[in-house]
């Protein structure tokens, strides 16, 4: 006989959404560490043997890239339930109290009792942990019920598409070439003195920028992408169903001529591709005109939608 344990708490974090039930996590298993999760990491041998539990104080957020998440759902044989894991539960209860988190157990007994506990870890499936309102907006993005529903509640999350790894966004602008790698360093190694400090004014910007190319101050004119830009537009006058306008910004205005409505085409590539345009539909100055608009990325995610728009064509 086996048993499956599932972790309930009380919700309270979530407010009117579970005032009167309790929360109950149904997740599976173990997954990739990424930024927007939270709470109890493990590390694995090759053999997903699992080495260590992290709680938040043993976080360590320079260890992330080793971490996976657990997901809360453990199949424990029936010997290891009577024999190991509910006399140590009952006397962890009556050292620490109740309020304390089930895999402290299991931390516990991986250190003392030399058990072997394994992972399964997931390879793409869906799943979310619910702890507070913000994170139940977020699920209802990833288990839309359907694209026109995911298309509604997207726009709503934008600043925080970290939270969906696989959106590629080609609404909003970013620099998808600054800071350098290099700057990114220095960044993590001052972090602190840049964190408590007032920022430089554009005059001491221009002052540094002039000093790095050896110029005058007064002749710095930032750009970027320029010509990755320009690869992008050629790339565009590939599709045939799309008529783009050239740009000098790191935008271009796209005339969607047949096959699509611009709502069909971006509903389209959020639901099929996980890519996110700007529909111009209802717009001022759009009227009767079937537009949508794009921000230039780096050359992969400017491909991958490059491609993704010819996959459309037959």
């Amino acid at each position: 006989m086996q048993a499956l344990i599932l972790a309930a708490g009380t919700g309270s974090r979530l407010g009117k959404y579970t005032k009167e039930n309790t929360k109950c996590m149904l997740e599976k298993a173990v997954d990739k560490y990424q930024a927007w999760m939270d709470g109890t990491a493990v590390t694995l041998a090759e053999d997903d043997s699992i080495l260590g539990f992290y709680g938040k104080k043993a976080f360590r957020f320079q260890d992330v890239e080793e971490y996976y998440k657990t997901v809360n759902i453990y199949k424990f044989s029936k010997e290891f339930s009577r024999n190991t894991y509910i006399p140590f539960l009952e006397a962890y209860s009556k050292a620490m109290g109740d309020n304390e988190y089930y895999e402290s157990v299991l931390r516990v007994v991986l250190m003392l009792e030399e058990q072997e506990l394994k992972a399964l870890r997931l390879n793409g499936e869906k799943w979310y942990e619910i702890d507070d309102v913000q994170d139940k907006a977020n699920a209802e993005v990833i288990f839309s019920k359907n694209a026109k529903e995911k298309l509604k509640l997207i726009p709503s999350r934008y600043g925080g598409y970290w939270r969906f790894p696989e959106l590629r966004d080609f609404c909003y602008l970013v620099n998808p070439y600054f800071p350098t790698v290099k700057m990114q360093e220095e960044m993590k190694a001052y972090f602190y003195e840049l964190l408590s400090q007032y920022p430089s004014g554009q005059g001491t910007q221009r002052l540094l920028a002039g000093k790095m190319f050896k110029v005058e101050a007064e002749n710095i004119i930032v750009g970027n992408g320029v010509a990755e830009r320009d690869r992008f537009y050629n790339r565009l006058k590939e599709i045939p169903y799309l008529e783009v306008v050239y740009s000098q910004a790191n935008y271009f205005l796209l005339h969607v001529t047949d096959k699509f409505s611009a709502s069909e085409l971006t509903e389209i590539l959020l639901d099929r591709y996980e890519l996110y345009i700007k529909d111009l539909t209802g717009k001022i100055g759009f009227d009767g005109r079937e537009c949508i608009r794009i921000a230039v990325k780096d050359f992969n995610d400017n491909e991958f939608l490059i491609e993704s728009f010819k996959k459309l064509e037959g």
